[in-house]
Protein backbone atom coordinates (compact mmCIF):
# COMPACT_ATOMS: atom_id res chain seq x y z
CA UNK A 1 0.00 0.00 0.00
CA UNK A 2 1.19 3.50 -0.66
CA UNK A 3 2.33 5.39 2.25
CA UNK A 4 0.36 8.87 1.60
CA UNK A 5 -3.73 8.12 0.87
CA UNK A 6 -7.28 9.63 1.13
CA UNK A 7 -9.50 8.33 3.69
CA UNK A 8 -13.19 9.85 4.28
CA UNK A 9 -13.17 10.85 7.41
CA UNK A 10 -15.98 11.74 9.85
CA UNK A 11 -17.08 13.10 13.02
CA UNK A 12 -15.63 10.48 15.03
CA UNK A 13 -12.39 12.02 13.98
CA UNK A 14 -12.96 15.24 15.95
CA UNK A 15 -9.83 15.32 17.54
CA UNK A 16 -7.53 14.13 14.74
CA UNK A 17 -8.82 16.90 13.39
CA UNK A 18 -8.70 19.21 15.97
CA UNK A 19 -5.24 18.46 16.70
CA UNK A 20 -4.31 19.26 12.98
CA UNK A 21 -6.32 22.56 12.98
CA UNK A 22 -4.37 23.80 16.32
CA UNK A 23 -0.71 22.54 14.32
CA UNK A 24 -2.31 25.13 11.89
CA UNK A 25 -3.03 28.00 14.09
CA UNK A 26 -0.75 29.99 11.89
CA UNK A 27 -3.36 29.79 8.74
CA UNK A 28 -6.62 30.87 10.86
CA UNK A 29 -4.97 33.40 12.34
CA UNK A 30 -4.10 34.70 9.34
CA UNK A 31 -7.49 33.72 7.51
CA UNK A 32 -10.02 34.78 10.22
CA UNK A 33 -8.15 36.79 12.63
CA UNK A 34 -8.84 34.64 15.78
CA UNK A 35 -7.56 31.09 16.59
CA UNK A 36 -8.22 28.03 16.65
CA UNK A 37 -10.96 27.46 19.51
CA UNK A 38 -13.07 24.16 20.30
CA UNK A 39 -15.35 24.17 18.18
CA UNK A 40 -13.03 24.66 15.03
CA UNK A 41 -12.98 20.87 13.90
CA UNK A 42 -16.91 20.67 14.39
CA UNK A 43 -17.42 23.91 12.44
CA UNK A 44 -16.10 21.71 9.37
CA UNK A 45 -18.92 19.35 8.84
CA UNK A 46 -21.73 21.71 8.93
CA UNK A 47 -20.80 24.28 6.38
CA UNK A 48 -22.56 23.96 3.19
CA UNK A 49 -22.71 26.09 0.54
CA UNK A 50 -26.50 27.26 -0.28
CA UNK A 51 -28.67 24.90 -2.06
CA UNK A 52 -25.97 21.81 -1.41
CA UNK A 53 -26.92 18.80 1.15
CA UNK A 54 -24.43 16.65 3.37
CA UNK A 55 -24.43 13.80 -0.02
CA UNK A 56 -22.28 16.46 -1.59
CA UNK A 57 -20.21 17.04 0.85
CA UNK A 58 -16.77 14.82 1.55
CA UNK A 59 -14.28 15.28 4.22
CA UNK A 60 -10.94 13.77 3.28
CA UNK A 61 -7.80 13.06 5.80
CA UNK A 62 -4.53 12.88 3.97
CA UNK A 63 -2.18 10.29 5.63
CA UNK A 64 1.17 9.07 5.89
CA UNK A 65 0.86 5.42 7.22
CA UNK A 66 -1.25 6.18 9.47
CA UNK A 67 -0.44 10.10 10.61
CA UNK A 68 -3.24 12.63 9.81
CA UNK A 69 -1.24 15.29 7.62
CA UNK A 70 -3.97 17.30 6.40
CA UNK A 71 -7.63 17.70 5.52
CA UNK A 72 -9.66 18.51 2.51
CA UNK A 73 -13.29 20.14 2.33
CA UNK A 74 -14.60 18.94 -0.63
CA UNK A 75 -18.21 20.35 -2.72
CA UNK A 76 -19.37 17.39 -5.19
CA UNK A 77 -21.22 19.32 -8.39
CA UNK A 78 -20.94 22.41 -7.03
CA UNK A 79 -21.30 25.48 -8.62
CA UNK A 80 -22.91 23.20 -11.52
CA UNK A 81 -22.85 19.25 -12.23
CA UNK A 82 -19.18 17.79 -12.64
CA UNK A 83 -17.45 20.56 -10.62
CA UNK A 84 -15.82 19.97 -7.66
CA UNK A 85 -15.20 22.99 -5.27
CA UNK A 86 -12.82 22.43 -2.38
CA UNK A 87 -13.47 24.51 0.81
CA UNK A 88 -10.41 23.92 3.05
CA UNK A 89 -7.13 22.33 1.74
CA UNK A 90 -5.32 22.41 5.07
CA UNK A 91 -2.08 20.70 5.55
CA UNK A 92 0.20 20.86 8.75
CA UNK A 93 3.10 22.79 8.22
CA UNK A 94 5.61 20.20 9.03
CA UNK A 95 4.46 18.43 6.04
CA UNK A 96 3.57 20.79 3.84
CA UNK A 97 7.06 20.75 0.91
CA UNK A 98 6.06 16.57 -0.01
CA UNK A 99 2.01 17.28 1.47
CA UNK A 100 0.53 19.74 -0.61
CA UNK A 101 1.26 18.03 -4.05
CA UNK A 102 0.42 14.74 -2.82
CA UNK A 103 -2.45 15.02 -1.55
CA UNK A 104 -3.48 17.30 -4.29
CA UNK A 105 -2.58 14.81 -7.00
CA UNK A 106 -4.69 11.64 -4.64
CA UNK A 107 -7.43 14.26 -4.69
CA UNK A 108 -7.62 14.54 -8.47
CA UNK A 109 -7.10 10.71 -9.20
CA UNK A 110 -10.45 10.23 -6.79
CA UNK A 111 -12.24 13.67 -8.57
CA UNK A 112 -11.65 11.51 -12.27
CA UNK A 113 -13.22 8.49 -10.43
CA UNK A 114 -16.42 10.59 -9.60
CA UNK A 115 -16.36 11.86 -13.41
CA UNK A 116 -15.52 15.78 -12.04
CA UNK A 117 -14.20 17.52 -15.33
CA UNK A 118 -13.43 20.72 -13.49
CA UNK A 119 -11.64 21.61 -9.61
CA UNK A 120 -12.70 24.91 -8.42
CA UNK A 121 -10.87 26.76 -5.41
CA UNK A 122 -11.20 30.07 -3.90
CA UNK A 123 -7.49 31.75 -3.07
CA UNK A 124 -6.27 34.88 -1.06
CA UNK A 125 -3.79 36.89 -3.60
CA UNK A 126 -2.09 38.03 -0.50
CA UNK A 127 -0.80 33.95 0.19
CA UNK A 128 1.69 34.09 -2.65
CA UNK A 129 2.95 30.52 -1.84
CA UNK A 130 -0.63 29.11 -2.14
CA UNK A 131 -1.13 30.87 -5.04
CA UNK A 132 1.72 29.77 -6.99
CA UNK A 133 1.37 26.30 -5.67
CA UNK A 134 -1.94 25.93 -7.35
CA UNK A 135 -0.64 27.68 -10.42
CA UNK A 136 1.83 24.58 -10.41
CA UNK A 137 -0.87 21.89 -10.13
CA UNK A 138 -2.34 23.96 -13.26
CA UNK A 139 -5.21 26.07 -12.07
CA UNK A 140 -5.80 29.36 -14.11
CA UNK A 141 -8.23 32.22 -12.95
CA UNK A 142 -11.76 32.31 -14.18
CA UNK A 143 -11.38 36.05 -13.77
CA UNK A 144 -14.19 36.21 -10.91
CA UNK A 145 -13.18 37.81 -8.01
CA UNK A 146 -14.20 38.19 -4.06
CA UNK A 147 -13.85 40.90 -1.98
CA UNK A 148 -13.36 39.97 1.84
CA UNK A 149 -12.53 43.26 3.86
CA UNK A 150 -9.23 44.36 2.21
CA UNK A 151 -8.40 41.36 0.73
CA UNK A 152 -9.05 39.57 -2.50
CA UNK A 153 -10.08 36.28 -3.05
CA UNK A 154 -9.39 34.67 -6.47
CA UNK A 155 -11.56 32.18 -8.17
CA UNK A 156 -9.38 29.19 -10.02
CA UNK A 157 -10.11 26.02 -11.74
CA UNK A 158 -8.68 23.24 -13.09
CA UNK A 159 -10.42 21.31 -16.62
CA UNK A 160 -9.32 17.49 -15.63
CA UNK A 161 -8.32 15.67 -18.98
CA UNK A 162 -9.41 12.26 -19.46
CA UNK A 163 -7.01 10.29 -20.74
Amino acid sequence: MDRHFLKGIGEDDLRAIQTLFEACKDYFILMTGGSVTSASAHSLYIQLPEGKSYKDKHIFGFYEDSELMGVIDAILNYPDDRTLTLGLFLVDPKYKVIGMKNAYKLLERWCMDQKVSKIRISAYEILEDEMKFWQEMGFQPTGQKIEDGDRAILIMAKSLQRS
